[in-house]
């Protein structure tokens, strides 16, 4: 970790997300390492792609960190970008802000309608996280629900 704090700053984007995605990945939460990383990710929030967000993301809930300010930079990064999300991605945002108890009601909307849209892509893990984090935020979004229950027939 102290190797990675001192070239995080540097990092692209796609560095940052994967950093902070491995060391959730081995359940290895270095506070000093994600508040650099935070930091380094505010700044570059702009040059996030949806990858980058979703693992960002996931890295966050993985870790239990619930960095507010890093979180709604990435809840407006991803309703920015939200018609590129793939199906895993919606699935694990939804999932990690949920986990979080992080409720971004603009975030949540952006997320039901693409993953409505992409309920054709959706697999199993897809439907039931995504199912999971609405039920968990307690957003009743018909729409969604129904579109859900479908793809899982």
């Amino acid at each position: 970790a102290c190797a990675a704090i001192a070239t995080i700053q540097e990092a692209s984007p796609q560095n940052l997300s994967n950093t902070a995605w491995a060391f959730a990945t081995l359940v290895v939460f270095d506070e000093p390492l994600m508040t650099v990383i935070s930091g380094a990710s505010m700044s570059k929030i702009s040059e996030f792609d949806c990858q980058n967000v979703s693992n960002t993301a996931w890295a966050l809930a993985a870790l239990g960190w619930r960095d507010e300010p890093l979180l709604a930079a990435l809840a407006a990064a991803a309703s920015a970008r939200i018609e590129d999300f793939v199906p895993q991605e919606i699935s694990n945002t939804s999932w990690a802000f949920s986990k979080l108890g992080f409720c971004d009601l603009p975030l949540l909307d952006a997320l039901a309608s693409r993953a409505i849209a992409s309920c054709d892509s959706l697999q199993e893990q897809d439907i039931s996280n995504t199912a999971w984090a609405f039920a968990k935020q307690g957003f009743k979004h018909v729409p969604l629900i129904q579109a859900l229950s479908s793809a899982a027939q």
